[in-house]
């Protein structure tokens, strides 16, 4: 698995979407989910390896208001562990 800079570089969704699968593959996660919120063009793009099913159940409860994950990724740029 090649490391990706994410910060540099034009990334398509498909291309953020296959590099996503491939890291739960190797670091053998369930699921992943990436989000940016560039600040500069007041834009938020985000990408997950959840089936589709769980996006739209999220999405339609508006989960994103009280999700622990985006509390912690809005404070910080380290790695959510939910190990830890």
């Amino acid at each position: 698995m090649d490391i990706v800079d994410l910060s540099s570089t034009r990334v398509e969704d498909a291309q953020l979407k296959r590099f996503l699968h491939e890291m739960c593959q190797a670091l053998e996660l369930d699921f992943a989910a990436y989000a940016n919120n560039n600040t500069m063009s007041d834009t938020i793009s985000a990408a997950t390896t959840y089936p589709t099913t769980w996006e739209l159940h999220y999405q339609s409860r508006n989960l994103h208001l009280n999700d622990p994950v985006l509390t912690h990724g809005a404070r910080s740029i380290i790695p959510l562990d939910w190990g830890r």
